[in-house]
This record gives structure tokens, C-alpha cells and sequence, in this order.
């Protein structure tokens, strides 16, 4: 099936128009910056072609030669003066005197000129004599860095109230660059992209990191205002500079169809700065499936890209997605009845998205059993096996050419479910069952929320699920809080993405991406559908396979279903089922793992410890159920003729569930 079958991309032109670009060029005014900062501005723009910067050597030479001369027969003396005047005015004039580089020049011509005024306050002068002359060489060998890095180039008066200059060429980023020296790197390769330009700034080895850069991320976009610069970093001391000479990303691109590689599980979600494709991934070719995670304030944009997600799962034959809507059906509403299943939720209730976690953990779990032991499949090397498979892959087919669907859930305004003072715990445990297992089994999580700060994702007990979502794309648009870039890792604060265009347009879909197929840290804008309904309405591509449905379709205890797990295919005595295994025990309950253990050996035949085990929800710890098991021993409820040797309920055992039944 191609994607023009699966979709017809809307004309062109009847989709709105981005309002045009208006230049408003703002002044140029000196900054407001420390005083050695600004006398050191004014120093060297002291008029149009810098003369006064570029004449720092002379004035050097001919101050160490008049303080030798001003202490004659005191060459100490001169020497700590003539130092402490060049040391003054290198540190006044060089603006990377932090470098190693820059230090070791420093240091040099300090020394030098300590030695030259010892010289000539020792012996006078006695020019045009061998000794001055070969000082005199030094002195101008010395000068040539000075002098090259000063070297003759037109200079704008910074003082000037008139707007900078357009970009016009590739030379005119790295001039403004050297004019300014926002940040403690060099720059290279600079390229021209479309409505702008490029170049890495790379910080010197071993002093400097890219943290330093990123860091004068507002000092760099000072320099180039009213141009905007975006930082993207590259490698431990290598960033990659942007400079547009208009908001590209204010165009927004808009969604023309389906982009999903069936083959690679990415699909385009957006476009970066420089205008080339920003990528997310469903799931990953022979190994599983993959998360997003997204978060951003109101009116950001967050509804909107998670609508495009859900299009594109929505128009392939390899998914099936489900969404958790915990918002009175606001949060998605054109996909109430269209995707598979859609729980709504709201302040008097969260039942049906609780529901739908409790029927999510049960598909991750039976996928799991059914991948691990029971599918029938042939191997990369053409070699027929049962069960052993570890990795999910929806193009794959079993032995008997079944498939089974990536299953994708949309869980948005998740902060509802897990800071729910009834539900929280229980939605936190699922969570976490559900992302430790999710992607061998081919069920991805599109995590949404407002914020990933540790009290919005449920506490301390959420630390597992932030860990494992944030494995797969992380999407952040302009969030209420700085918190956001040091928890996901982003080169930027979210929380500091403007929210207006410069021509007054909102920045909806602005935002940072992180991880991902890309492997970029930048800006981007993401993809707008313009008519969401219209392709709700259309039928969805996937559907869910049998065994994954049937899973989902076992009830839910009411009363029991948020403490309680029941052991997948076990029953009782007689062929019935046995009472449910609570596994977050309320207060009330205060149920001991004795408690918990007896049900599971009511069938009267011996198990040993590994089986018993076994039976248990996962992440249990093996240390409780053995301390569980000794108990029922000293209590006579359980007989064992030894650590390894199987357990058997006894009459007293039997006679203790009777009692709780009634």
C-alpha cells in the first residue's frame, strides 16, 4: 500500500498562507556590560579604523624604554614597572587572555619587557648600538600576532544609532563575529544555507568545552540581533552557529501526508532551522518500539504535534494507537470513536484511563509470554524456532505469516493519573511494569505533560519511567519552568522559546528536539495538520491483532483491580479461580507476603520456590517471597522437608482459606 492510497494530500492552496516577513531592524546600541568591558570597546573603536587599538605595541616598546630610562642604575625596579605597565595593557587589550594560548603570549611579552627596561636601566641607551637594535627585533617579532589579529579591516562606530548591516555574504557572519567575540571560540567553515548562513565554533582543546559556548548563547544572539542565531551543539567542544536573516521557522510547515517508513519506523515531524527535516521514531527496524516524550505549557503547541503523531500511526497498516485523554475528551477530541480505543477521563473520574493502563499492562505482559515462548517464526538465518524471539519488528511476519501491530498509546495531560491521590500509586506501578517491558513487546508510549519535573511525573517513584521515556524523542516546546532543559538534556531552556514571532505571529510548534533518529539538539517547528478530522474520518489502516484484543478485553476488578494481580492462567482447587494477589497493599488491607502466598499453593501440588516465584507480578523481590514462604512454614500452613525442596499447602493451610472466604 503506498501513501497516495492511504492518503490524498490537501491542495496547496487551500491552506492559509504564513503572514510575510517584516523587517524591523532594531538599533545598535553599545551594551551594557562591565566597566573594563566598555572602556575596552571604546579603546578600540575609538574611531572608524581602530588606530589607537592597533598601535598597543608601540606604546609598549616605548613604555618600557622610558621607565629603563626613568630608573637608571635601578634595573629591578624598572623591571616590575615596565611589567606591570605591558601586563596592564595586554590584559587590557587581549580579549582571550583566559587561553592558555593567550596567556603564554602574555607571559612572554612581560618577561621580555621586564628584561629589555632591566637592560636599559642597567646599561642606558644606546641606540642605534647592536643590543637595542636586537631588542628592538624581538620586540616587533613579538608584535606580529598583536598585529595580525588587529590587522586593518573597516570597523563601524558601535555608537551609531543606525540598524547593522545585512548579512549579504558569508564574510559578514564571521566579521560580526570578530567584531563582537560573543563567546570563547574560533570559528570555521562557514556556508551559506537558504535565508542565512552557517559555521562551527570550536573551543580551544583542553581549556574551553561546548558547555561554553552554549552557555553565551545570549551574548551570541546579542551580536547578531536582529538576525537570529540558534546554537546547536555538536561534539564535546564543537557547536554548530545558525544565523537566519529572517524566522524561518515562522513559515510552519504544514503536514502534506503521511511520512511514516515502513521500513524504519521515522517519520518527518518537523523542519530544523537550516530547513532540513526533523525526524521521530516509532519504532526501530529488529528491535522495538520507541517512546516520545513531550511537554510543553498551554498554547505551545503540544495538542497540535501529538495530532500529527496520531495521523501518521493512524494512515499505516503497521499500528494501531490508543489514546488517554484525562481532559473531558478536550485533549484529542477529533479522534474520539476513530482510533482504536479512546478513554476519557476528567475531574469526577479517571475509571476508563485507568482502564486503559490496566489494559495496556496486560498486552505488554501476554505479548511478552507469547514472543518469549509461544510464537513460531524463522530466523535472519533461515532456521525455524519457537519462541526466543527478543526484539519486535511489525514488518516481520511468524511462521504462518501472521503480524502483529506496533500498539501506540497517546497518554496526554499524564500529571492527572499519576499525582491522582486514589489512582496515583497504582497508575506510577503500571507505568513503570509497562515501560521496562514495552519495547520487545511493540507497545510505544507518546508521554505528554506540562512539565518533566520530578512533582509533575508522580515523585520520586516516577524516576524509572523519566529514565526509560526519555530514551526515545524528546520534544520540548515552550515549557512554564527553566527546569526543563537540565532534566531532559536539551542544549536549551524551553522555558525561554519566545512566544511571538517577530512579525507579532504566535510560535506555536516552536520548540527543542533531543535524541531521536537525527541525534540533533536544535530548534525546530513542527508539523501542522490543517484538518485533523477529516482524516479521523477516514478508516484507520491497522487494526489490533486477535491476541493482543483478547488481553485488553479481561475485566477489571472494580474494587480490587488497583491492589491486586491476578497470576495469568493459574486457577484453584476444582478448576476455579484464585483470589487475586494484592501487590500494593492499602492501609487497610496491611497484607503480610504469607498472606499473599497461601492463594497460590491452594491447588494442593507442590511447587517449588522458582515456581512459586514465578507466579508472582513482576519486579517482586525474590527475598520477600522466601521470607513469605519460611512463614507459612512456621505457621503450619506450608510443609517443606527443606530449602530446595518443593512446598505443599497443608490441612491447617486449607482450613486458613476456607476461613478468609467466608
Amino acid at each position: 500500500m503506498t501513501s497516495t492510497d492511504l492518503y490524498d494530500a490537501p491542495a496547496v492552496d487551500k491552506l492559509p498562507t504564513a503572514p510575510p516577513y517584516t523587517h524591523a531592524p532594531a538599533p545598535v546600541i553599545a551594551p551594557k556590560r562591565p566597566v573594563r568591558r566598555t572602556m575596552r570597546a571604546v579603546a578600540a573603536h575609538a574611531s572608524d579604523t581602530s588606530r589607537l587599538a592597533r598601535i598597543v605595541p608601540l606604546t609598549a616598546a616605548a613604555t618600557t624604554a622610558a621607565v629603563g630610562t626613568s630608573f637608571a642604575g635601578q634595573p629591578v625596579t624598572a623591571a616590575g614597572v615596565a611589567a606591570a605597565a605591558v601586563g596592564g595593557l595586554a590584559a587590557f587589550n587581549w580579549r582571550h587572555i583566559t587561553s592558555r594560548l593567550a596567556a603564554a603570549y602574555t607571559a612572554t611579552a612581560v618577561t621580555y619587557a621586564a628584561a629589555w627596561s632591566a637592560a636599559v636601566a642597567t646599561h642606558g641607551l644606546s641606540w642605534p648600538g647592536a643590543a637595542d637594535a636586537a631588542f628592538v627585533a624581538g620586540a616587533a617579532a613579538l608584535s606580529a600576532p598583536y598585529a595580525y589579529r588587529r590587522r586593518w579591516r573597516y570597523l563601524p562606530d558601535i555608537t551609531a544609532v543606525e540598524p547593522l548591516p545585512e548579512l549579504g555574504e558569508v564574510s559578514e557572519i564571521r566579521r560580526i563575529w570578530d567584531l563582537y567575540e560573543p563567546a570563547p571560540a574560533e570559528m570555521t567553515n562557514e556556508r551559506e544555507i537558504p535565508n542565512g548562513f552557517q559555521a562551527h565554533l570550536v573551543a580551544e582543546r583542553g581549556s574551553k568545552s561546548v558547555e561554553d559556548i552554549t552557555g553565551a548563547a545570549r551574548l551570541i544572539r546579542s551580536a547578531y540581533d536582529p538576525h537570529t542565531a540558534i546554537l546547536e551543539p555538536l561534539g564535546p567542544r564543537t557547536a554548530l552557529l545558525t544565523v537566519l536573516e529572517r524566522d524561518v521557522l515562522n513559515d510552519g510547515p504544514r503536514w502534506a501526508g503521511p511520512t511514516l517508513d515502513p521500513a524504519t519506523g521515522i517519520a518527518v515531524i518537523g523542519r530544523y532551522p537550516d530547513g532540513t527535516p526533523a525526524h521521530g521514531q516509532f519504532w526501530a527496524p529488529r528491535s522495538g518500539a520507541t517512546d516520545f516524550f513531550v511537554v510543553g505549557t498551554k498554547g505551545s503547541g503540544k495538542s497540535a504535534f501529538l495530532d500529527k503523531l496520531v495521523c501518521e500511526l493512524h494512515l499505516t497498516p503497521l499500528a494501531v494507537a490508543w489514546v488517554s485523554d484525562p481532559q473531558e475528551g478536550q485533549c484529542l477530541p477529533d479522534w474520539i470513536g476513530a482510533v482504536d480505543r479512546y478513554a476519557i477521563g476528567g475531574q469526577d473520574s479517571i475509571d476508563e484511563n485507568m482502564r486503559l493502563l490496566r489494559a495496556l499492562e496486560r498486552i505488554v505482559f501476554r505479548r511478552s509470554r507469547f514472543f518469549g515462548q509461544e510464537i513460531e517464526w524463522v530466523d535472519h538465518k533461515g532456521r525455524e524456532r519457537r519462541g526466543g524471539k527478543k526484539y519486535f519488528d511489525p514488518n516481520e511476519a511468524d511462521a504462518h505469516g501472521a503480524r502483529i501491530p506496533l500498539l501506540y498509546a497517546v497518554l496526554d495531560e499524564m500529571h492527572v493519573l499519576v499525582k491522582h491521590p486514589d489512582h496515583g500509586p497504582e497508575a506510577l506501578y503500571r507505568l513503570g511494569n509497562i515501560s521496562r517491558l514495552d519495547r520487545k513487546t511493540g507497545v510505544g508510549k507518546a508521554y505528554a505533560g506540562h512539565s518533566p519535573s520530578q512533582n509533575e511525573m508522580g515523585g520520586h517513584d516516577a524516576a524509572i519511567i523519566r529514565n526509560l521515556i526519555k530514551e526515545g524523542t524528546i520534544t520540548a516546546f515552550r515549557t512554564g519552568e527553566p527546569l526543563a532543559a537540565h532534566m531532559l538534556g536539551l542544549s536549551e531552556d524551553p522555558s525561554k522559546l519566545p512566544a511571538r514571532f517577530s512579525n507579532g505571529s504566535k510560535t506555536h510548534g516552536l520548540g527543542l528536539i533531543g535524541g531521536g533518529p537525527d541525534g540533533r539538539s536544535t530548534q525546530f517547528r513542527a508539523e501542522w495538520v490543517e484538518d485533523v478530522y477529516d482524516i479521523a474520518s477516514r478508516p484507520r489502516a491497522g487494526e489490533l491483532d486477535a491476541m493482543s484484543a483478547e488481553a485488553a478485553a479481561e475485566p477489571d476488578d472494580p474494587e480490587l483491580a488497583p491492589t491486586t494481580f491476578t497470576p495469568p492462567g493459574f486457577h484453584g482447587a476444582g478448576g476455579g479461580a484464585v483470589e487475586n494477589v494484592s501487590v500494593i497493599p492499602s492501609a487497610a488491607q496491611k497484607q503480610t507476603w504469607a498472606d499473599k502466598l497461601l492463594p497460590l499453593l491452594a491447588d494442593g501440588e507442590p511447587r517449588m520456590f522458582g515456581a512459586v516465584f514465578k507466579l508472582c507480578p513482576e519486579g517482586t523481590s525474590s527475598r520477600s517471597v522466601r521470607h513469605g514462604l519460611k512463614a507459612l512454614v512456621a505457621q503450619g500452613l506450608l510443609a517443606t522437608d527443606g530449602d530446595k525442596k518443593p512446598y505443599v499447602i497443608t490441612d491447617a493451610g486449607r482450613a486458613e482459606l476456607q476461613r478468609r472466604a467466608a
